[in-house]
């Protein structure tokens, strides 16, 4: 919720930072100045803001009052294959077995 914010408020943020480096003169003013202006910085958040939620869901697990341990195996390999397809097709993710499936095959990306 917090990165989805973040990014509804990226310009405005950026300007904000900007402007308390420019007459403020403080370190960590020009420090968010400059993150806010990097595209890899706002890359970074679009990719947060797509994959935490992934994560938090699994990680509730965790959290749980009771034990969920028969579930472990079978939530983690549906994580998993959720961020495959970020980046691969389902075909491949679907056909070939969980263990035998190459993350780093450009072949199916």
């Amino acid at each position: 919720m917090c990165v989805k914010r973040i990014l509804e408020q990226w310009d405005a943020l950026e300007a904000f930072f900007e402007h308390q480096a420019a007459t403020e003169r403080l370190v960590a003013a020009d420090n968010l100045a400059s993150a806010f202006k990097n595209p890899i910085f706002k890359m970074y958040f679009h990719f947060l803001d797509g994959s935490l939620p992934k994560f938090t869901k699994f990680n509730r697990l965790f959290q749980s009052e009771v034990p969920n341990l028969h579930r472990l195996t079978s939530d983690l390999v549906v994580l998993y294959k959720s961020l495959l397809s970020c980046y691969m097709t389902n075909t491949y993710i679907r056909s070939v077995s969980i263990g035998k499936i190459d993350p780093m095959s450009r072949r199916h990306m």
